[in-house]
């Protein structure tokens, strides 16, 4: 049953990857292993085909789709047990910015890893990220540029993040088009992701930085 719901997780049908992860859990197996040994590989394996041309940008949607469906019925479960699901992120794209399909693949991503997003949409304020990840008790903000005029405003989301006295509770990680590991350094974030997939791991590494 556990390749069924990696292959209904693979083939986007959310409808199949709740009956099958309500069966697992009905079998007795914990929301913990169903998450770790079937839907994160799932997903992972989404990135793969992704990244051999495989699959494209809808395909991948679909995935974190029915990935999301399944997490619905883990999520509860993984509280009950005092055993958080994954970290609490906020994301959006910065202020000026409308483009927000990367930055809602990559949310979708990171919910379907076990996170906990809080999606602010797009033509966010930077100030907005850093009232919401104080208000959440976030442990990662991510900020999505798409235009080379827009990605200046990210700076000034550190900036109120550390305004905040958030510096060492959220970590800042950044990514876009026009966005660059060298230009996240310039600016002070954390982390940078070049594509949604490298956005989970890349979230992986930071958060662990937190522990």
């Amino acid at each position: 049953m556990r390749e069924r719901l990696i292959e209904a997780v693979l083939a986007g049908s959310e409808l199949d990857a709740r009956e099958l992860t309500q069966a697992l859990l009905a079998e007795g197996v914990s929301a913990r292993v169903i998450l770790d040994e079937t839907l994160v590989p799932a997903i992972r394996r989404a990135g793969d085909l992704w990244e051999q041309g495989e699959f494209f940008i809808p395909e991948l949607m679909q995935a974190s789709t029915a990935m999301k469906g399944a997490m619905s019925l883990l999520r509860p479960r993984l509280g009950a047990a005092g055993d958080s699901a994954g970290a609490t992120v906020v994301i959006g794209t910065i202020e000026g910015d409308i483009h927000d399909i990367g930055k809602t693949l990559v949310a979708g991503m990171l919910e379907a890893a076990g996170h906990n997003v809080v999606d602010l949409g797009a033509d966010v304020a930077p100030a907005r990220f850093a009232e919401e990840a104080s208000r959440s008790k976030a442990s990662l903000i991510c900020v999505s540029a798409l235009l080379t005029t827009t990605m200046l405003n990210q700076q000034k989301v550190i900036e109120e993040r550390n305004r905040a006295g958030l510096a060492h509770v959220a970590r800042v990680m950044v990514g876009g088009a026009p966005v660059s590991r060298a230009w996240a350094d310039r600016i002070g974030a954390e982390g940078y992701a070049p594509d949604a997939f490298s956005a989970v791991d890349e979230a992986a590494r930071l958060l662990s930085l937190s522990r």
